[in-house]
């Protein structure tokens, strides 16, 4: 990154926005959808995915936005937080207008605020943290909440709640969420939504950062499994749908990206037992020569876990897969 020399760039606040939400609530949809509202204001997007590789990031490229990753881990966690504080400070010295930040689906955001108390004299320009928004997948909520307890803090700790893919479940369903919700969080904002859909001026006036601090959970024990598929053969549509559903029952998440028979690419973009499988209407990146996927679940026993994505790919892909945690 270069630094922005303007001394009256340095003396403006850059507007911070993060986006929270578990696997496969519609992050990356909500963002994608939130940078076309922008327009000429300067973005800057911290993408973060606990897996080693990213998959989020290429849909969100633009050649206005200056984008950072950091992987492998949550922002949160001890394990890369030291780079989660100098990408923010690189940030401070960027000529941008607003920051999002896009957590990952397994990180609990409850020390944001704290982190970007302590920061604030090594940044060359203020941050105004607005707060964060919270993605909440409503066909999969009331199965995962009482057990999950990311899920559990991503909600507590939200200043806006976008419950996010309300047209998957009926009115009765609906209704029930938004109590569950309210068990967990009684003072922010709940607005029902399909494809993480909101207006720009909405955001803005919704989001009242409440200024919760809390110690996080994330520590690197409480890790669960990722692991990386490298699929060296080419797959079908159908063949890929067919390995998200054997894997629904033990996965939370696979996303990625497949080459299919014709050379065309793939976009895996499957959690739990909602599998999407479609073509890719963006560009790949240059660094994907092969078919990768992740896939996230909670720890098992030894080997377990990675045994049965061996099983469910031979009975449904083709070619052999190198597996890597």
């Amino acid at each position: 990154m270069t630094k922005a020399n303007d001394k009256t760039v340095k003396n403006e606040t850059i507007e911070v926005y993060l986006v929270g939400g578990f696997l496969g609530s519609g992050k990356t949809t909500f963002l994608r959808q939130l940078m076309m509202q922008l327009g000429n204001q300067k973005l800057g997007l911290l993408v973060n995915e606990f897996g080693s590789i990213g998959i989020d990031a290429p849909l969100l490229m633009d050649d206005e936005v200056k984008l950072v990753e950091i992987n492998d881990g949550s922002i949160f966690c001890a394990c890369v937080g030291h780079g989660f504080s100098k990408t923010l400070k690189a940030f401070s010295e960027q000529p941008i207008d607003v920051l999002l930040i896009e957590s990952s689906g397994m990180a609990d955001p409850s020390s944001m605020n704290k982190i970007l108390h302590d920061m604030t004299p090594y940044l060359a320009r203020p941050f105004d943290y607005r707060g964060l928004v919270t993605l909440v997948d409503a066909s999969n909520l009331l199965d995962y909440l009482d057990v999950l307890l990311p899920l559990q803090n991503q909600i507590a700790a939200a200043d806006l709640i976008l419950l996010n893919k309300i047209d998957l479940v009926n009115e009765n369903t609906l209704a029930e969420i938004h109590e569950t919700i309210r068990e967990y969080q009684d003072e922010a904002t709940i607005v029902n939504t399909e494809y993480g859909s909101i207006s720009l001026e909405d955001l803005r006036s919704l989001m009242k950062n409440r200024g919760r601090i809390s110690p996080s959970y994330n520590t690197p024990e409480n890790r669960p499994e990722s692991w990386v598929v490298i699929i060296s053969e080419k797959q079908t549509l159908e063949g890929m749908e067919a390995f998200s559903k054997a894997l629904a029952h033990d996965s939370w998440r696979i996303k990625g990206f497949v080459q299919q028979t014709d050379n065309t690419w793939l976009h895996v973009d499957s959690s739990a037992k909602h599998i999407v499988v479609k073509p890719l209407t963006s560009e790949v990146p240059a660094s994907f020569d092969q078919g990768r996927l992740v896939i996230i679940g909670a720890k098992q026993a030894v080997g377990k876990f990675k045994e049965k994505i061996k099983v469910a790919w031979q009975k449904t892909a083709q070619g052999d897969i190198e597996l890597s945690y």
